[in-house]
């Protein structure tokens, strides 16, 4: 099986409902006449990554930055081109990712 290109890769779960979200937007607003038409994703929805807010705010000491890194390099991994983050609390560790 030839690899897929253009392969976006989604850290989810952080929240679950911005990840289903942001899904749910790129098909409806993607322009396929067919499925194959459509945008390729590797989704990983891991919704027990420590809390973001909890941390930024310093009521937890659980750096949830290295976490999204690690799921970032196993996107890559699997052949992501580009690694999309549906919260807006999470892009708070931007640099951290992608370190």
């Amino acid at each position: 099986m030839a690899p897929v290109s253009n392969l976006v890769g989604v850290i989810g779960g952080v929240g679950p409902l911005a990840t289903a979200y942001f899904l749910d937007m790129v098909v409806r607003l993607t322009q396929a006449e067919r499925d194959q038409d459509h945008v390729d994703l590797i989704v990983f929805n891991h919704a027990s990554i420590p809390d973001r807010t909890a941390f930024v705010v310093g009521d937890s000491e659980e750096n949830p930055g290295p976490v999204m890194a690690q799921d970032a390099r196993r996107l890559e991994a699997f052949g992501a081109e580009l690694l999309v983050l549906p919260c807006n609390t999470a892009h708070t560790f931007t640099e951290e990712i992608a370190r």
